[in-house]
């Protein structure tokens, strides 16, 4: 017996109904995908954290290799201002600006467009990997001292430690500090931090774009660099790594922790001698 064209489409038509999804099933799907969203982007969010401060840990690291080279007499390929005023000695300012290429670090090859240097992402290790924007070198012949040199200050990732530039010392009830510079013996001291992550922002709403630079905590007993219940002077650090920061030292390592100054072993205390 042969069937009808409305027999054979019929069943055809159901099938096609049944094929489709009800609003139920399409809302119990989404639900499904938010909570697995939930649930998988906290980790991701992780993931990416971690390589970013990785990316940070190996910038540290290559910072603290130049330095090493900076600061071997034999090694180094030029200090710029200190070979002329301070040699075989030389600044830790000196040294900051051969890494950010200003003063007379500024390059004269002629692929310089507009007067105007932009260190390279993953490329120039004076950028963290957790500060997302980028600087600008916008004036060649300008220190980082003159607060013009390198913009936005704001977005500074690493200071350096600042007692290797200044020492502080008391007169009586007096705090000061004073200008010092370094030599190759620095090598001797592989516990003294070198660089730091830094809290731009504030450093520079206190100091002024000469803040980021170089930042130093207190000591045990008061000084110019604030005291242990008040240590707001040079003390900025960026705990921007999931509440921890990266510190490099002199020995060429690189630390990750919540409380920079509870390691009685790091040796924050040193500072370049007064007499040289």
């Amino acid at each position: 017996m042969r069937c009808s064209s409305n027999q054979i489409r019929q069943p055809r038509s159901r099938q096609r109904a049944c094929a489709g999804f009800t609003l139920m099933e399409l809302l119990i799907v989404v639900a499904i995908i938010a909570i697995l969203l939930s649930v998988l982007l906290p980790a991701f969010s992780s993931v990416r954290d971690q390589a970013r401060s990785l990316v940070c840990m190996n910038n540290m690291r290559a910072l603290g290799f130049r330095f090493r080279l900076f600061a071997d007499n034999d090694m180094n390929k030029g200090r710029g201002d200190s070979d002329v005023s301070f040699s075989p000695r030389f600044s830790a300012w000196d040294f900051q600006e051969s890494l950010y290429k200003a003063s007379e670090f500024w390059p004269t090859a002629s692929s310089i467009e507009e007067g105007r240097v932009v260190y390279k992402r993953g490329k120039d290790p004076v950028l963290c990997g957790a500060v997302r924007l980028g600087l600008s070198c916008v004036a060649p012949g300008f220190s980082l001292e003159s607060g013009r040199a390198v913009a936005p200050a704001e977005l500074v990732g690493y200071a350096m430690n600042r007692r290797l530039v200044y020492a502080p010392y008391n007169v009586g009830s007096l705090h000061l500090a004073k200008f010092v510079t370094i030599d190759e013996s620095i090598l001797n001291h592989p516990d003294v931090p070198l660089f730091f992550d830094v809290d731009a922002a504030a450093a520079v709403a206190r100091w002024g774009n000469q803040g980021p630079f170089f930042s130093a905590p207190p000591g045990r007993e008061p000084s110019k660099y604030g005291t242990p219940s008040d240590p707001t002077p040079y003390w900025f650090p960026g705990l921007r790594h999931r509440g921890m920061m990266n510190v490099s030292f002199v020995g060429g390592h690189v630390v990750a922790t919540k409380d920079p100054l509870c390691d009685s072993t790091w040796d924050w205390a040193f500072h370049p001698p007064f007499d040289h």
